[in-house]
């Protein structure tokens, strides 16, 4: 008794399992090479962003000190050129002077606190929008991670076609017929019907009467039509009813 007619489906159901798990080792592969990327992207990021933070606080510090500078500047200007009340001056006498300090000071202290205040403030949320544009364009780099996705069905064994081949073969009426490549000489390619199965003349390499026979070959169908193609003592058979290809004695 020939073997299960969903045979050649479930061979191509495995050839199909194996192609995708080659997809995904390799695919799984170049995704840890992007990550390796992403991770050093991010590192950069991040040290770009220290760095910039560090840069804004010397920043801040720096003017501070030159603020400071220039209140003792003040100070002693003031101290070199204020007025002295020898007797007989009004009350105000020397306040124009000292109000202009304070004014000095004000002013110097007010840059100062902008400096650490608003100022730094604003420059610290520029750097931290540049690393967060950092992290999404390496992000988008990276893209997804591969997925192994569903699962490829097995057929199932076709007890119910194996017990009808066996009556066929009993009855004489068969229509599955060894089409294996591996069983016949002398091919020839002659043509290709209207689904796309291609047509061959050929001779059985273990037939005497050297009978030449216009058919299918079962490797081919097997890529068209797996479920027309079967097993039979080892070699591929193709069930002729389910393919738009006859097969037919020449001569």
């Amino acid at each position: 008794m020939c073997a299960d007619p969903n045979a050649g489906a479930r061979a191509a159901a495995r050839e199909k399992h194996r192609e995708k798990n080659f997809a995904f080792k390799s695919n799984s592969t170049k995704y840890w090479n992007k990550e390796t990327s992403y991770v050093r992207g991010i590192e950069t990021a991040a040290t770009g962003y220290s760095r910039t933070s560090s840069d804004i606080y010397e920043q801040a510090l720096n003017i501070q000190g030159q603020g400071r500078k220039l209140q003792e500047q003040a100070a002693t200007q003031y101290g070199a050129t204020q007025f002295v009340d020898e007797g007989g001056s009004s009350r105000t006498a020397g306040r124009n002077q000292y109000l202009a300090l304070l004014n000095k000071q004000s002013a110097i202290e007010s840059k100062i606190n902008n400096t650490f205040g608003r100022t730094a403030a604003k420059a610290k949320v520029g750097a931290a929008r540049q690393y967060q544009n950092a992290i999404s364009t390496n992000r988008e780099k990276l893209g997804l991670p591969p997925e192994y996705g569903a699962p490829i069905m097995m057929p199932p064994r076709d007890t119910m076609g194996m017990m009808m081949n066996a009556v066929n073969f009993g009855m004489g009426i068969v229509s599955a017929f060894k089409s294996d490549i591996r069983l016949k000489k002398d091919i020839e390619h002659v043509g290709t019907s209207s689904d796309g199965h291609k047509i061959y003349e050929f001779n059985y390499k273990e037939d005497p009467t050297n009978t030449r026979y216009r058919g299918a070959m079962a490797q081919d169908v097997a890529k068209i039509n797996p479920m027309a193609v079967g097993i039979c003592d080892n070699h591929l058979t193709v069930d002729y009813s389910k393919i738009d290809v006859d097969m037919e004695v020449v001569y």
